[in-house]
C-alpha cells in the first residue's frame, strides 16, 4: 500500500470518528442534563428535609420557652388578679378612715363643745 491510500483510510477513519462524535455528543448532552435534573431533583429533596429537620427542632426548642411563657402568663393572670382585689380593698379602707376622720373631727368639736360649757 502506497502513503496516499493509508492517508485516505487515515481521513476516511478519520472522518468516521468525527461523524461518530458528532452523533454522539447530543446523546452525551442529554444524558448529562438529564443526571442534572436529577441531581437538581435530589437537591431540592434534601433541602425540603432539612429545612424540615430544622423546623421540627426549632419547635423542639421553642416548647420550653412557650410553657414558661404560658406559666408566667397564668401567674400574671393570678397577680393581676391579686392587685385588683387590693386595690378594692384599699378603697374600701380609704372609706373606712375617711368616715373615722369625720367621725374623730365630729367628737373633737363635741368636746370643745362640751369643755366650754363648764
Amino acid at each position: 500500500m502506497s502513503a496516499a491510500v493509508l492517508l485516505q483510510w487515515a481521513s476516511a477513519i478519520g472522518g468516521i470518528g468525527a461523524v461518530g462524535t458528532a452523533v454522539a455528543l447530543p446523546l452525551t448532552l442529554r444524558r448529562m442534563r438529564a443526571e442534572v435534573r436529577k441531581a437538581e431533583t435530589e437537591s431540592d429533596k434534601v433541602e425540603a428535609e432539612v429545612a424540615q429537620v430544622l423546623s421540627s427542632t426549632a419547635l423542639a426548642l421553642l416548647a420550653p420557652a412557650r410553657a414558661e411563657i404560658e406559666e408566667l402568663e397564668r401567674r400574671l393572670r393570678l397577680a393581676t388578679d391579686r392587685a385588683t382585689a387590693l386595690e378594692a380593698e384599699v378603697q374600701t379602707l380609704r372609706g373606712q378612715v375617711t368616715a373615722m376622720s369625720r367621725e374623730i373631727t365630729g367628737l373633737r368639736e363635741e368636746n370643745t363643745a362640751l369643755r366650754s360649757h363648764h
